[in-house]
């Protein structure tokens, strides 16, 4: 499957707030690109931690703000502005707002 479809996936997912089965879908991705060294790989490993972040706030346990927040410090450091993430960076910056981080 190529990356763009496997996006739109990730992004349907998290509008259903589905964000451990985004998480999931993209550690595979995560993997393909990681072994073939494209210059995708850190901005998916970003991804992959902000759905883990989302995740922690949808579960609302008593650390989940603070883990939250160290996992969304992951994609931040990895964010990527090509064209293929745009919709992407768009959906997680508004999840961000909802959730407050």
């Amino acid at each position: 499957m190529n990356l763009k479809k496997v996006l739109q996936q990730y992004i349907s997912l998290l509008h259903k707030e589905e964000y451990f089965e985004a998480h999931e879908l993209l550690e595979l991705e995560w993997h393909r690109h990681k072994k073939l060294n494209t210059p995708y790989t850190n901005t998916l490993k970003g991804l992959i931690n902000a759905a883990i972040a989302f995740e922690h706030i949808k579960r609302d346990k008593p650390k989940s703000p603070r883990v939250a927040k160290q996992a969304i410090s992951s994609y931040d450091k990895r964010y990527n502005s090509d064209a293929i993430f745009k919709d992407v960076n768009v959906v997680i910056k508004s999840i961000r707002q909802n959730m407050s981080i």
